[in-house]
């Protein structure tokens, strides 16, 4: 046998036994991790089975409530509705009478421009008309006063000259 063959043997031989070294380290480290795991799984399902004792009844209230308060959040979703709708039917309503008061508005606000405006007119024509015999009547009453003025100065002037001296009767 040629000598190739020998150390194929023997080295084959080698790894056979370092494998079967490792498969039996990982067995018993398999049997020391197997009772852990066993009592880890215990204690998750006792917690479990303790976690659901305890949310079981939660759940249960959780739902019965959710039953019994499905009417009335249907009712509530019904009458948020309806209020939502009559709010957009009065919001429009109040639009549209603000638009109409607006226009009422702007057109009495409009007759009252034109009114004043008409009076402002017919007072200044009036004034017009009146300027020239007011003018005439108060520049005749003026005249008329300054007659009477004129007059009782020289009334007063002629008393005054009965007691005065004929010397100041020719002083200009």
């Amino acid at each position: 046998m040629p000598l190739w063959v020998d150390v194929f043997i023997v080295v084959a031989s080698v790894a056979i036994v370092v494998q079967m070294g490792i498969l039996l380290g990982m067995y018993l480290q398999v049997r020391t991790i197997v009772p852990l795991v066993t009592k880890t799984i215990a204690d998750v399902t006792a917690k479990s089975d303790d976690l659901k004792a305890k949310l079981d009844p939660i759940l249960v209230r959780s739902s019965r409530i959710l039953e019994n308060s499905e009417a009335r959040i249907n009712s509530v979703i019904e009458d948020v509705a309806d209020m939502s709708a009559r709010v957009r039917v009065q919001a429009v309503r109040a639009d549209n009478l603000l638009g109409d008061v607006s226009d009422r508005l702007q057109l009495q606000v409009m007759r009252v421009d034109e009114l004043a405006s008409g009076v402002i007119s017919m007072v200044e024509d009036a004034g017009a008309r009146m300027s020239g015999p007011v003018k005439a009547s108060v520049n005749e009453a003026s005249a008329v006063m300054s007659g009477i003025r004129a007059g009782l100065d020289s009334l007063r002037g002629r008393r005054r000259t009965r007691g005065a001296n004929p010397d100041e009767e020719l002083f200009i």
